[in-house]
């Protein structure tokens, strides 16, 4: 199971214009085998205002949806990056696209529905046993935390057709939260989320990046499909 990330700012006059193509782009997206399902977020704290979440069933569809050589692909997700890289990308201040994978064979789904997330950015020091101490630190943080539905870890991808993204910090932290005020409180490291971080900042090379943010649009493979 993968994970598609995507972090964008844009310019505040051509915000309505990447909302208005995103509300069909996610859906169309999700119709292609491969994709699993297709998320929104708009930011609650500091951080890129707007976050997109596709889950990618298994590598064997990265070739057609997102891989290096062009003639692979979909036509449909050419189309929509070539309106992408024309008529979005020009009017972006931050724009990142990255690929995370489970740690381990992990099966559907990779997230639930919650309201707001809050995703943490960071670069382990030591891979996998660094990987290995952070869980230990999230399985007891969700024992004491009622307000948070699920934690996932995830780390960069290690398929080569994928290199070409470049995908950095080598982990994400997903913490996905019933509600807006605990996702802040959480990516604001006030109560028991600053112990969470904390535990974290000890297994990165820098400190961790975390951002709040709320769903604004959820898209998933059809029943039955």
């Amino acid at each position: 199971m993968l994970l598609l990330d995507v972090q964008v700012d844009i310019d505040p006059a051509k915000e309505d214009i990447l909302n208005e193509w995103y509300y069909a782009h996610v859906p169309r997206l999700v119709s292609l085998p491969g994709y699993e399902s297709g998320r929104r977020y708009a930011s609650l704290t500091p951080g890129p205002r707007y976050l997109a979440l596709y889950e990618i069933r298994d590598e064997s569809y990265l070739p057609s949806l997102l891989g290096d050589d062009p003639s692979l692909r979909q036509p449909l997700t050419l189309s929509e990056w070539s309106r992408w890289e024309k008529d979005l990308v020009p009017h972006m201040s931050h724009c990142r696209t990255n690929l995370y994978q489970a740690p381990n064979d992990l099966s559907l789904p990779l997230l639930r529905s919650a309201p707001a997330i809050v995703t943490v950015r960071m670069d382990c020091r030591d891979g996998p046993a660094a990987l290995a101490a952070i869980g230990a630190a999230l399985n007891a943080f969700v024992s004491t935390e009622l307000d948070v539905l699920g934690v996932r870890l995830l780390q960069a991808a290690s398929d080569p057709a994928m290199a070409w993204l470049g995908t950095t910090p080598n982990a994400l932290l997903i913490v996905e939260c019933a509600g807006s005020r605990s996702a802040r409180e959480i990516a604001l490291r006030t109560g028991p989320a600053a112990d969470l971080l904390d535990a974290l900042a000890a297994q990165a090379t820098a400190r961790p990046q975390a951002v709040a943010y709320e769903r604004i649009a959820d898209h998933r493979l059809p029943a039955g499909r």
